[in-house]
């Protein structure tokens, strides 16, 4: 963490992965030697800890929903899947900003990171409600209305295309809740 602030990083994004939190248990491969106040805590407590370090750093923090399932790539390509029904995924999300909304430098979520990253498979439009993100979006927006931060939407096909937004532009039909919305496009350079 202190390598963080001496870096000149701005905030934090953790990128979450879904199990830990549903099922919360202890994690079990901490070096106890090294850390050992962080010994037999559960995920969410440990994720307790990182974020009030960051804050004791003035650190910001996002949280990201990265995976449904801990480690490989990212997945799944959409914002549900066989294992997280999309009410699944949006009471996890209800139950982070819950605990979180006095936690002064969690500043925003990432509600799903780079939909149909492995397939074409998500689209941003207004006629499919089990694949259209833009409208996804918009009914967690709804239900996470006590969130008091900002949350970020990312573009579909690796996070890359907004391109329909302008045409289908969020709308939680709340202004207070769209005016916090930020679009967020993964731009990756050739290299990568």
């Amino acid at each position: 963490m202190d390598f963080i602030k001496v870096s000149l990083f701005a905030s934090n994004q953790i990128e979450l992965v879904n199990p830990p939190f549903r099922e919360n248990p202890f994690i079990m491969n901490v070096h106890c030697h090294k850390n050992p106040g962080l010994c037999g805590l559960t995920a969410i407590r440990m994720l307790d800890v990182f974020i009030d370090r960051a804050a004791e750093r003035g650190l910001l923090v996002m949280l990201d929903n990265h995976r449904n399932a801990a480690g490989g790539y990212i997945s799944p390509p959409l914002w549900y899947d066989s294992n997280y029904t999309e009410t699944e995924v949006i009471d996890l999300w209800k139950h982070l900003v819950k605990h979180y909304r006095n936690q002064w430098n969690v500043f925003a979520i990432d509600l799903k990171n780079e939909p149909s990253y492995e397939e074409e498979l998500a689209t941003w439009g207004n006629s499919n409600k089990s694949s259209d993100w833009n409208k996804a979006a918009e009914r967690m927006i709804r239900r996470l209305g006590t969130f008091k931060g900002l949350y970020f939407v990312d573009g579909i096909n690796h996070g890359t295309d907004l391109g329909k937004s302008r045409e289908f532009p969020l709308d939680s039909g709340n202004s207070t809740l769209n005016n916090r919305v930020v679009y967020s496009a993964h731009c990756y350079g050739p290299k990568i």
